[in-house]
């Protein structure tokens, strides 16, 4: 539990400071309640906080974050779902858990000894405690970067809910009954719209498109065969969380923070409108902080009652409010959440069956076949295609797509157990990192892109800028998919200790694994003949290995140098 959400090693003064505290809780309630209820008190104190560590344990395990009180209150209609789905099993063994500890606090509690006289200095401890958190609390800046990690002081952290006003035009409660936004006029006629239309957790793989011979994405598979949208076969995400999928699509980089440039900023500037219309929670990873600055319409279901947050319908609705495309050019960035197994899913896609009872019965609670995993996703698939029709036909009517450069791409994948993973973030298999990248245009455009090579979302900025004849900024680690790159490389990155490096050479393309901590080859594949990545080839391609090893030396020193000077 002791493991911060970054999956880096909580600091022995935290470690310390949490034991610390929690002794100090069992000590208040020893030294305050009445004796006929320490029993009653113990045991309910000894129960939450077990809860409190299993919480943060699935959190870490599935989300990458911890458990916090707004973090709870935002995803209460989230648990709400997901309980009403686990077995009833799980219910009785909590309860056994509970009577058990009534039990042995029952038999282990020396009632005959006087607390007070016997261990009096005992009560300074929580006195001392508390006197410490309120000299950190004093020193406001330095409090979260002291306690950081530490889980009592993340779960009332009040801070990691960050306000989301700021000058620009933010309306975050449209209902049907509202005006559409008003959008600005420009005297630029020439640059399409750009529209990213973002599948949450959507594995590449469970795609018709990608090869699924389960009929799972039609509409996409009609853009790329009759409606002239071009597939990139080898296309992977930079890491395996949404997070880092985020800063890849906008900031061509791994963090979309600190002072990087990112594409809303610089379609902006180019005279284009920007709008962000999201499913799923965005106060996960600050993606509120770094979205309200730099969009001038943000619509977020996360902050609409009528909606719950994963519902995709909350995309189609708001989608359905704006005005006839205007003059000015617009950017459209769409979150979808339907590809992702929190989302809200309509009946009529759930066509294969049977699918897991819960989102966390796959990891913890078992009973769940492949064959069930495999469904939902292929669901999951076919759910979010039938959005993406939706979304051409609503902007379609309204024009957006008369000039228009539409790109489709998930931003992780979603393991199903194939290197003993569940779920994302774990690692960089092609199970969580080979998502689709589709780039569709309008009749009046020829956008170029090459296929030959493979690509990461990275890629997918540049390539926008590229194509607009708009300067790619220096620090993009992606590449323009209009030009052909010999040997090309890209490099990925993970929460937990794994590194990776793709490279490409002639028809081959490699895949290392890194440790970073000791900053030593893992494992090696060939995509091409070895998609599976069964059979690790470093012994094969010592040469291949020890120039990825450099590639990744060399970058991960530049990116080193880079956080330092910030």
């Amino acid at each position: 539990m002791l493991v911060y959400s970054k999956y880096t090693p909580l600091s022995i003064d935290v470690i310390l400071i949490h034991s610390i505290a929690i002794c100090s809780i069992y000590i208040t309630v020893l030294f305050c309640i009445p004796h006929k209820f320490i029993v009653l008190f113990l045991s309910a104190l000894s129960t939450l906080l077990l809860l409190f560590y299993i919480s943060n344990f699935v959190a870490i395990h599935y989300w990458n974050d911890v458990i916090t009180w707004s973090f709870l209150i935002d995803n209460a209609s989230v648990f709400a779902r997901e309980l009403q789905k686990f077995p009833i099993y799980v219910f009785a063994i909590l309860l056994i858990l509970i009577i058990s500890i009534v039990k042995i606090y029952n038999k282990l509690l020396p009632f005959q000894t006087d607390f007070r006289q016997h261990f009096g200095i005992l009560p300074l401890i929580p006195i001392l405690v508390g006197t410490f958190y309120y000299s950190i609390y004093a020193m406001q800046d330095n409090m979260s970067e002291t306690l950081q990690g530490e889980p009592l002081f993340e779960f009332f952290n009040t801070n990691i809910r960050y306000s989301t006003t700021n000058n620009h035009t933010i309306i975050s409660t449209l209902t049907k009954t509202d005006k559409a936004i008003p959008l600005q006029k420009t005297k630029n006629k020439k640059q399409p719209n750009i529209i990213l239309i973002h599948g949450d957790a959507l594995r590449a793989d469970r795609l018709s498109a990608y090869g699924n011979l389960r009929k799972t994405s039609p509409f996409i598979d009609s853009l790329i065969y009759t409606g002239g949208g071009v597939k990139i076969p080898n296309s992977m995400s930079n890491c395996s969380e949404t997070i880092c999928g985020v800063a890849s699509v906008t900031t061509s980089s791994f963090s979309y923070k600190g002072e990087v440039k990112n594409i809303f900023d610089i379609l902006t500037k180019n005279g284009f409108v920007t709008n962000f219309i999201g499913t799923g929670d965005l106060y996960h990873g600050g993606l509120d902080q770094f979205l309200n600055p730099v969009v001038h319409n943000l619509f977020r279901a996360d902050l609409n009652s009528e909606y719950y947050k994963h519902d995709d319908r909350f995309v189609i609705d708001t989608l359905s409010l704006y005005p006839k495309a205007p003059e000015q050019p617009q950017l459209f960035y769409l979150r979808m959440m339907s590809s992702h197994q929190l989302g809200a899913h309509r009946q009529k896609y759930k066509r294969y069956q049977p699918t897991p009872n819960s989102l966390f019965s796959m990891g913890f609670f078992g009973g769940d076949t492949l064959k069930a995993q495999i469904n939902a996703h292929d669901n999951f698939a076919s759910d979010f295609d039938g959005y993406v029709k939706s979304i051409f036909s609503i902007m379609g009517s309204k024009g957006y797509l008369d000039n228009a450069v539409v790109v489709i791409f998930g931003d992780h994948g979603d393991a199903m157990g194939e290197h003993g993973y569940q779920g994302h973030f774990n690692s960089i298999y092609q199970e969580e990192v080979h998502v689709p990248i589709v780039i569709w245009s309008s009749n009046n455009i020829d956008i170029g892109v090459k296929t030959n090579s493979f690509a990461t979302l990275m890629d997918i900025p540049a390539t926008l800028l590229y194509y607009l004849n708009i300067t790619i900024p220096k620090n993009f680690l992606g590449k323009p998919l209009q030009i052909e790159i010999n040997n090309k490389v890209a490099y990925l990155d993970s929460k937990r200790k794994v590194a990776g490096v793709l490279y490409q050479e002639d028809k081959q393309l490699y895949k290392l694994f890194v440790s970073k901590k000791e900053m030593r080859a893992l494992r090696l594949f060939e995509l091409n003949a070895d998609p599976d990545e069964l059979t690790d080839r470093r012994k094969q391609n010592k040469k291949i290995t020890t120039k990825l090893m450099n590639l990744h030396k060399k970058f991960r020193n530049v990116e080193l140098s880079s956080q330092m000077s910030e």
